[in-house]
C-alpha cells in the first residue's frame, strides 16, 4: 500500500492499489515503465518503501523473465 500511496504522490495519479490477488497494473500512460516520470517515482518509492516496482531496476534473485519474440519456439 505505501508504494502504491507514495507513487501516486510522486506523479503516478492512475498507480493502483494492490490487491488480495496482488498488483494488477496497466501498463500505458502515466504507468509505461519507459516513461521518465514513472521511472523517477519507481527508484525513489523503491528507496523510500524498499518495494521495487515493476520495469525498474534488476529483477530480484529466482526471477525468470520471459520477453516474446517471433523467433521463439512453438
Amino acid at each position: 500500500m505505501k508504494h502504491s500511496e507514495c507513487m501516486r504522490a510522486n506523479g503516478i495519479a492512475d498507480f493502483p492499489d494492490p490487491t488480495a490477488s496482488g498488483l494488477s497494473l496497466t501498463m500505458g500512460g502515466d504507468t509505461n515503465p519507459s516513461n521518465p516520470a514513472y521511472r523517477n517515482a519507481a527508484e525513489l518509492c523503491a528507496r523510500k518503501t524498499g518495494a521495487r516496482a515493476f520495469g525498474v531496476g534488476p529483477p530480484p534473485p529466482g526471477t525468470i523473465e520471459l520477453n516474446g519474440g517471433t523467433d521463439l519456439p512453438g
